[in-house]
């Protein structure tokens, strides 16, 4: 008992709650969460400083794959 609170990993997506708490707080899936998940992160985190042309060689790589036909992002 002396370890429980931190011998165990917590996962950020899961939701361990019974059905009628999970519904009542609006059913989300996994996928719904870590979208909240990521969009909250890039939201709160500083500006880490990366290079600009890097960033936009990235924008401009994951268009191309769009593009071609891969998957595009959810909004």
């Amino acid at each position: 008992m002396r370890r429980y609170q931190d011998a165990f990993y917590a996962p950020l997506v899961a939701d361990w709650s019974n059905f009628g708490t999970w519904t009542d707080a609006g059913a989300k899936t996994a996928s719904m969460r870590a979208t909240e998940i990521w969009k909250t992160i890039l939201a709160t985190e500083p500006d880490l400083g990366h290079d600009p042309a890097r960033i936009e060689a990235m924008r401009r790589f994951t268009t191309a794959r769009i593009a071609d036909g891969g998957a595009a992002p959810e909004s």
